[in-house]
């Protein structure tokens, strides 16, 4: 990044406003991922054995760094990186990265080409117990000439993993990511590549043997067309991998993500992943599998649109994205310029918003209401249990007409025997038919966008809506990711269900993770594998071994959403604990707002005048789509804007 582009991003405050050394971004390709995720759970899975540590690649400025020089019984990390400047420039930004400008008697920094590093390696054969390679990072980093951004060949090269090999303990362990669930060609050449250096152990979940376990994982902040990270872990014995619980116990390790319930979580794929990597089948031929790109970006892109109206309540677009390097081609809903859906990844959310309810509730679960889901995705899935019958109430008719003539894939259950529709608003049919359909459900579902159409959500809406459900039954809701409206979201479920859960989806068609929040007023009772498997069911993320890591949320999420504590990005909260509260003040996360604020005088300024005179601005009407037109859905100007409306509803 360039030194001028570092002055504008600290006199702005936003490094205090950015999770920097857990969600560290790439200037290629978004959010790389998360440190901790690729630190920690190999080291709690050694524990004290892991003393020597040697990184290579930039990984975020230092974050992986610092989880490591956390543990009391790490001896020395060895970083090897190229990057200088994202080095010293975390120093200087981040409070919580600080330490990069002090000495640090057990780290090691060697400014050096990771390949030449390794040629020259002046260590002894045996010396780490971990090795992480953060591939995605060092194809930028050390930039380079491949045919293709994806292509990560020279990282997985025979050279490259026999001198990493010899580098690591016995039971030494390697991570190394190796792409996207979006890159699948990536994935197979580093997963077949690592096959021949490091010992086949049996995989814990049922689906054959592998070289180590698949490592995924997501930020809030991530470009979701890239969102889901995936790396391995390889080396070590049988069971290495496990989490050895009482030696993290022991530890004094500050994390904002990881958990021991998410130490599994990140190492069980979805269906798709194991699908890629030829887990308990025969691979396919990579070029055969579907994926694609289609990003919130490309709703202003003309090209490929096959569609465009107005609805009532909202504006629809339906484009296709041609096939090429990168995409199988695929088709992708937009509403109000928000992607909802791509016919490729579009069932990771229907299916973690359907079928981890339906398997806890088992065979109780017969009547479902589902209030939106206008694309008959979730509806679909439903209706594939075969004693199920669903009440379907959506409020937009043109979704349901555009969803059977672009998506019949997700609108099976339009037409359906056991499927009936109400075309309504959902909010106000639960107001007008709570009193006549007392425990009428097992199981309500809503999908909905982020604000309802016309009605809104209210204490009294879901006091209403319990009283629909039998005394067993639960309601599925999409709540967005930790960047969002959880606060809200808790006032209105915690005085009425007292089991609360979020099912966290990894889906490349949101940020991820994308949360779903799963109620219940009893305690449910745990899933009946037997009966679950015995429906055959056809999926494309969700399996039996998948469903407990969906329920693994981060330590962060736990504490806004479950504990209730008021959420603040990490560097927020280490700047009052160690520098003082006027550091804090001046960079808390509600400045991001006044920013807002500031980026959207500025543009329209520049917009109007074709320079920034503030004192000649005009009084002008602002929508949010010529916001969205003018400078991106994802612009400070938008956001702060949005949040500030947001704030003053409240």
């Amino acid at each position: 990044t360039s030194e001028l582009g570092w002055r504008f991003f600290t006199a702005c405050g936003l490094e205090r406003n950015v999770h920097w050394w857990r969600y560290d971004f790439d200037t290629w390709h978004g959010a790389q991922g998360r440190p901790e995720a690729l630190a920690l759970p190999s080291l709690t899975a050694l524990g004290a054995d892991a003393r020597r540590i040697l990184v290579l690649g930039g990984v975020s400025g230092g974050g992986v760094i610092n989880s490591f020089l956390q543990s009391s019984d790490v001896e020395e990390v060895l970083w090897v990186s190229e990057m200088r400047s994202v080095i010293k420039a975390a120093a200087r930004c981040v409070p919580s990265l600080s330490w990069l400008a002090r000495p640090e008697p057990r780290l090691r920094v060697v400014h050096l080409d990771t390949q030449e590093f390794l040629r020259s390696a002046a260590v002894n054969a045996g010396y780490f117990d971990i090795v992480v390679q953060d591939t995605l990072s060092l194809y930028r980093d050390e930039k380079r000439e491949r045919s293709h951004w994806s292509d990560v060949t020279d990282y997985f090269a025979a050279s490259r993993l026999e001198v990493i090999q010899q580098l690591l303990s016995p039971r030494g362990l390697l991570v190394a990511t190796a792409g996207y669930l979006t890159t699948p060609r990536s994935l197979r050449v580093a997963y077949d590549a690592l096959a021949p250096y490091f010992k086949l152990r049996s995989w814990d979940l049922g689906a054959g043997v592998a070289i180590g376990q698949p490592l995924q994982f997501a930020a809030p902040d991530t470009a979701h067309a890239t969102g889901v990270t995936i790396a391995f872990i390889a080396g070590g014995d049988e069971g290495t991998t496990q989490m050895n619980q009482s030696w993290w116990r022991a530890q004094s390790i500050e994390t904002c993500f990881y958990t021991e319930e998410m130490h599994a979580a990140l190492l069980a794929p979805s269906k798709t992943l194991m699908k890629i990597l030829g887990l308990g089948s025969a691979p396919p031929n990579v070029n055969d599998l579907p994926r694609c790109t289609c990003a919130y970006e490309d709703a202003w892109n003309k090209e490929g649109l096959l569609f465009a109206r107005q609805s009532k309540f909202q504006k629809l677009k339906v484009k296709n994205e041609k096939p090429s390097e990168d995409s199988s081609g695929c088709t992708a809903l937009f509403l109000d310029d928000e992607l909802q859906e791509t016919d490729v990844y579009g069932d990771f959310y229907h299916e973690a918003m359907v079928h981890v309810a339906m398997a806890q509730l088992g065979p109780n679960a017969q009547r479902v209401l589902l209030l939106g889901g206008g694309d008959g995705g979730a509806a679909s899935l439903a209706l594939k249990y075969p004693e199920v019958e669903v009440l379907q109430v959506e409020i937009d008719e043109m979704v349901i007409e555009t969803s059977q003539r672009f998506f019949q894939s997700f609108s099976s259950a339009f037409g359906h025997p056991r499927h009936k529709l109400i075309v309504a608003d959902a909010v106000r049919w639960v107001e007008q038919n709570w009193r006549e359909m007392q425990q009428t459900f097992d199981l309500c579902i809503i999908d909905s966008t982020d604000e309802p159409l016309a009605s809104v959500w209210s204490g009294k809406f879901y006091k209403h809506l319990k009283s629909m459900l039998k005394a067993h039954g639960a309601v599925v809701q999409n709540v967005g990711n930790q960047l969002d409206t959880l606060a809200e979201f808790r006032a209105w479920h915690l005085p009425l269900f007292r089991q609360r859960r979020l099912i966290n989806c990894l889906t490349p068609d949101y940020e991820s993770p994308y949360f779903l929040a799963f109620l219940a007023d009893v305690e449910i009772n745990p899933v009946n594998w037997t009966w679950w498997t015995s429906l055959n069911i056809s999926t494309i993320y969700y399996h039996p071994g998948l469903h407990d890591a969906l329920l693994a949320i981060p330590k962060e999420t736990i504490d806004s959403y479950v504990d209730g504590k008021e959420w603040v990005p990490h560097d927020a909260v280490y700047s009052k604990q160690h520098f003082g509260a006027a550091v804090s003040q001046s960079r808390s996360p509600r400045s991001g707002f006044h920013i807002g604020c500031a980026c959207f005088h500025r543009a329209l300024a520049v917009h109007q005048l074709g320079k920034p005179q503030l004192q000649h601005l005009r009084p002008v009407k602002v929508t949010f789509d010529f916001l969205d037109k003018q400078y991106g859905y994802r612009h400070p100007a938008r956001v702060g804007i949005s949040n500030l409306l947001r704030l003053q509803r409240g």
